[in-house]
Parts: C-alpha cells; structure tokens; sequence
C-alpha cells in the first residue's frame, strides 16, 4: 500500500498542532491487512478501493472521510465474528482521539459502519463508500470469481451447504435491490456487469458446484 498517500491523508486530517506516528499506524494496518487467514480482505482490497475512490471523485468530489474510512473499514477482519466493522471503527477511534477533529472522527465511524450493508445508505457520502465498497461485483467475470474464490477459502470454518446459504442470502439480497448502487456514476460503471455477475454466481451456488 501506498504509505505516502497515508502519511499525506493523515496530515490533512490533524488538528492544528496535533501529532501522530504515521509510519507506525501504517505498519499496524499493514501488518493486520497481511494475517495470514486473509484472502480477500487484504492490503489489495484496499488498494482497489482507492483505486475505485479516485475514479468517482472525478465526478462526486474527494471526501478525506470516505478515504480515511476505507483504509480502516476491513482492518479488523474475523471471518467468524460479526463485528468486525464496529471493532475496526474502534480501532480508528484509538488512533485518532484527540490528534483528528471530533466531527471527523464520528464521520469516519459512521461510515466504516455502513459497510456493513446491513442498512443502505442514506448520506451521500455513505452511498459514495458502499458503492466503492461493492464494486468488486462490476469488474470482469475471472476477477470476480476469483474474488469469490477468496472470500470461500477466508470462510474455511463455513461447510459448503452453510457457505452456500450464507452467500445467496447476501447476493440475492444485492439483486432485489431496485439497483446494486447507490450512486449514478457506479450504476452508470457497473450495474449491467454486477447483476450479470450476481446471477451467474447465484446459479453456481444454487446447483453446488
């Protein structure tokens, strides 16, 4: 991951005066993006959300808190808990208390918690993260499979009827969606492709191959 643009996002956020050992955060979120019972939740599902993040903002404006949020919304990762959002919100609040506004840190919570997609978004700024978050689902089938093929080998503890019930749950939960995304500019990038992709990987599952 790119430590320079960490180092320069953290300095945009500080409080006049405030300092923070940004090479020491950084290797923290690192070295917890690298355990090794991570496969898809790693240092290169985030690099392809900022990567995703920059493309929007061209068109929906750069927002610290949505990149801020997306560096630590996986940096706890548990494929056996569910509050693994929340715990990495708690992290960030750590590291950030007292050197970043308050208004900034709640923002970053807040966000780091809708992506959960429990709920869907409602703020522009939460629709923005969701969406980067989701757009995974819009790339090409290969790179979406093996995508899916990661996030299978991170849920070893699931047996295969359980994995299976689990996913469609969430996919199918995608496709009654009216849409995938929340905003214009990922509906407009990625919508065909994801609920092409969607589908096809519920017919996977659905048949237990």
């Amino acid at each position: 991951m790119n430590s320079e643009r960490f180092s320069s996002l953290w300095c945009r956020c500080l409080v006049a005066g405030a300092e923070i050992d940004v090479a020491r955060t950084f290797d923290e979120l690192v070295e917890l993006y690298s355990q090794s019972h991570r496969c898809y939740h790693t240092m290169s599902h985030i690099e392809h959300c900022l990567t995703q993040m920059d493309v929007g903002a061209k068109a929906m404006g750069g927002n610290d808190a949505v990149e801020m949020a997306l560096w630590y919304h996986d940096a706890v990762y548990d494929p056996r808990s569910n509050d693994n959002e929340q715990r990495s919100a708690e992290l960030f609040t750590k590291r950030a208390q007292a050197v970043v506004a308050d208004g900034f840190c709640a923002a970053v919570c807040r966000l780091i918690d809708v992506t959960t997609h429990r709920n869907s978004p409602v703020a522009d700024d939460e629709k923005f993260i969701v969406d980067v978050d989701l757009s995974g689902f819009g790339m090409p089938w290969p790179e979406f499979n093996d995508d899916s093929a990661r996030v299978r080998r991170e849920c070893s503890h699931l047996s295969d009827s359980q994995f299976e019930t689990q996913q469609c749950r969430f996919l199918q939960c995608l496709l009654d969606r009216k849409s995938v995304f929340s905003t214009d500019f990922f509906r407009d990038r990625y919508e065909v492709i994801a609920r092409a992709n969607i589908s096809r990987q519920l017919a996977i599952l659905r048949s237990g191959r």
